[in-house]
């Protein structure tokens, strides 16, 4: 029992200093594009696209399937890595946004 306490907490401190990284390491442009995603901001998203790192649009990726937003999720897909993308189906699934990941990957592949 005293395992599964310590491997808890030891994941939500990596997810913890990971976010923490983004926001130390990560470009003015990367940092925006990411609070456009989660604002739903399509204007600033669209203008920041083309310049931000892959990283950024991995992390977008989640967030927009997160909050349920498919138009900046179809948006994002060809610039994430396939990583990114697996993440975003996997956030879903633990969150119970859907059934089976054939379920989340139907839903999110076109």
């Amino acid at each position: 029992m005293k395992f599964l306490k310590l491997a808890a907490l030891s994941l939500l401190t990596i997810s913890c200093v990971s976010t923490q990284a983004f926001q130390l390491f990560a470009s003015k442009e990367d940092k925006a594009f990411v609070k456009a995603v989660r604002q739903g901001n399509v204007e600033t998203f669209e203008r920041l696209y083309t310049t931000v790192s892959q990283k950024a649009c991995d992390k977008a990726i989640k967030i927009a399937a997160r909050h349920r937003n498919m138009d900046l999720f179809y948006k994002i897909k060809p610039r994430a890595s396939q990583k990114g993308f697996a993440s975003a189906v996997r956030s879903l699934e633990r969150r119970g946004l859907a059934h089976t990941h054939n379920h989340t990957m139907a839903i999110f592949t076109r």
